[in-house]
């Protein structure tokens, strides 16, 4: 489960919420340990897991898409919100999406 969506894997594929992601070894970082190691995480494992956690609203309180943002004193989720903060307003502004 990630939040409340079930996901599914077959060899070296993850599905989750009617998409298809490629495990890495990074990807396997972000999603099964505390604390990553962050040279085994490449900019496409923060693609794929940034969007596995919000089209799963795990990163919401009650996995509710309106519901608000969790807090948490993790690493890993503190440079997501922070990568997601950041993301959100260099495009609401106009600017090219990172």
């Amino acid at each position: 489960m990630l939040g409340d969506t079930a996901i599914q894997t077959h060899g070296n594929q993850l599905m989750a919420a009617g998409k298809t992601y490629i495990l890495t070894p990074g990807l396997l970082e972000l999603l099964l340990k505390k604390h990553p190691q962050m040279s085994q995480i490449t900019p496409q494992d923060w693609e794929d897991y940034q969007t596995m956690v919000t089209s799963t609203n795990t990163n919401r309180k009650r996995y509710i898409k309106t519901g608000p943002i969790r807090s948490s004193t993790m690493e890993k989720i503190k440079r997501f919100t922070k990568k997601r903060k950041r993301h959100v307003t260099l495009c609401d502004v106009g600017e090219p999406r990172t």
